[in-house]
């Protein structure tokens, strides 16, 4: 936000207590007229205080039984109107881990095709039950009890790392994902040998730090298949995000992802990383086009 670059859409994992708070402060950040922001003070901080900001707009799925169509046409149908006005927008959809899935495409849309000058704040308390394609146009925090952000995709933190010379261990271990990688999107391997196969690629490396290595790299093939540059990470390493996003739809590409990062936090649940390593492997099959889970697929070509 300091440097005018706040993303159109961003996603916040956790409790309903915690991402309310955040998402309702940043939307104050966004909208305030003073400075520093938010003020309290200035007209647009009064108007959110008392509910009434016209360019604020909620939708609360957090105590209902699911998101609907009818609520997110509504909102496509203010923020229309709002459009025009030349003001920033906010929005905030909490729980859309609970959108049916008509009303999860429905909003896909609007985040494709933001209306004028419109932010995203979306929650949710399970990530993978977000529809995938919603997943990879949003920027994804984990928040803690205390509501810390911690993002499951940190280029800041890798930044750092690599100035003070720590991240040699990733670069150690890049081409050894990579290849790994490769045996996924191909369907080399059934689930469990491909588990065999990343357990024995990773060997002596954090499991944490290997699957958040894993994500990053699943993030650069998506962002290839999509034609966006801005955010790849390993742009050395052009030939193989070329090869191997010819082996799969930005859908599964997504999925996979939120798959990886699910399996990041299980590790701080105290889950066994052979079990967890297992786990996830099935998991992806279970999202491969093609191929039942467990079962060895025919060899991938390129799409």
């Amino acid at each position: 936000m300091r440097r005018g670059q706040l993303p159109h859409a961003l996603l916040f994992v956790g409790q309903p207590e915690v991402t309310r708070d955040l998402t309702e402060f940043l939307a104050k950040m966004i909208l305030c007229q003073g400075d520093p922001v938010p003020c309290g003070t200035c007209d647009a901080c009064k108007k959110m205080e008392r509910g009434a900001h016209p360019d604020y707009h909620v939708i609360d799925a957090d105590a209902e039984a699911s998101l609907k169509t009818a609520e997110v046409e509504s909102l496509q149908a203010r923020l229309a109107l709002r459009a025009h006005s030349g003001s920033r927008t906010v929005y905030a959809v909490r729980g859309i881990d609970r959108a049916t899935p008509v009303a999860a495409n429905r909003l896909l849309k609007t985040l494709e095709e933001p209306p004028g000058e419109a932010v995203a704040l979306l929650t949710a308390r399970q990530l993978p039950r977000v529809l995938p394609t919603i997943v990879s146009r949003c920027q994804v925090y984990r928040l803690g009890a205390a509501g810390d952000a911690r993002p499951w995709e940190d280029q800041v933190a890798l930044a750092s790392a690599a100035a003070e010379g720590r991240d040699s261990g990733f670069a150690a271990l890049l081409p050894a994902v990579i290849q790994w990688t490769e045996m996924l999107l191909q369907r080399a391997l059934p689930s469990l040998a491909l588990a065999e196969a990343w357990l024995q690629a990773t060997a002596g490396a954090d499991p944490a730090d290997a699957l958040h290595l894993l994500a990053l790299w699943l993030r650069d093939i998506l962002h290839w298949r999509v034609g966006d540059a801005r955010y790849i990470r390993f742009a050395e390493h052009g030939e193989d995000l070329a090869r191997q996003a010819a082996y799969a739809e930005p859908e599964e590409l997504a999925a996979y992802i939120a798959l990886v990062t699910d399996a990041r936090a299980r590790l701080q649940s105290h889950v066994a990383a052979a079990l967890n390593a297992e786990q996830l492997c099935v998991r992806l099959f279970q999202v491969r086009k093609g191929g039942p889970s467990g079962t060895a697929d025919t060899p991938g070509q390129p799409r």
